[in-house]
């Protein structure tokens, strides 16, 4: 069901992240795990992208490595929020969060 849910909405945050949170992780480990899970799609994914090239395409590997540089800030910013915020109120900004992302991809899509 999960990957038929990937597949239909071309997000792994939808399956996952229900699956995890009704393990009750706390929130340290839900982040670490929602890191790792994304990081192995992700590199599943761009394992897929460069078998499909032909070989007159091309990926720009320096231009990926340089966005990462804004990635990395925003983690670190995560994470001094993170630990400031209290269990009960660090899920309710998680889900509202999410659920606005939802609500974007919805709208534009």
């Amino acid at each position: 069901m999960g990957g038929a849910l990937t597949v239909a909405t071309g997000v792994i945050i939808i399956p996952v992240v229900p699956y995890l949170q009704s393990l009750q992780l706390q929130r340290n480990d839900l982040v670490q795990t929602l890191g790792l899970t994304f990081t192995c799609a992700n590199l599943c994914l761009a394992v897929f992208l460069q078998q499909q090239l032909s070989a007159t395409q091309s990926i720009n590997y320096s231009w990926s490595c340089l966005v990462l540089l804004p990635a990395l800030v925003g983690m670190w910013g995560g994470k001094l929020i993170r630990q400031r915020l209290n269990e009960q109120k660090f899920r309710r900004i998680f889900f509202v969060g999410l659920i606005f992302l939802g609500g974007y991809m919805s709208l534009n899509t």
